[in-house]
């Protein structure tokens, strides 16, 4: 939907400029918890924060949920974000993409 908004692909490519720096702030290169507080919060406003928790849940092992925030995988609340995410998404994607 992101990349509907530019008018070029030329200039779609700054778009991958921020998805790296997303990356960088949403715990999948190293854990959250080791950012400052409201980076942290930023990084959760997003739903790769959310993406990269659910598949840490599924493929690590049970002790390592102590490095994350508030020391649990937090499924409901993954499922609850990522679901809002999806359901924003389906009702500005028609709009974006007519």
């Amino acid at each position: 939907m992101l990349g509907s908004l530019f008018p070029s692909a030329r200039s779609a490519g700054l778009l991958t400029l921020a998805m790296g720096g997303l990356a960088a702030i949403s715990g999948i290169f190293y854990p959250i918890t080791h950012l400052p507080h409201w980076l942290q919060w930023a990084g959760q406003a997003f739903p790769l924060y959310w993406l990269g928790l659910g598949t840490r849940s599924a493929l690590l092992p049970a002790n390592l949920a102590s490095v994350e925030i508030g020391h649990s995988w937090r499924h409901l609340a993954t499922y609850g974000v990522l679901s809002a995410w999806a359901v924003a998404g389906l009702l500005v994607a028609p709009i974006l993409l007519p």
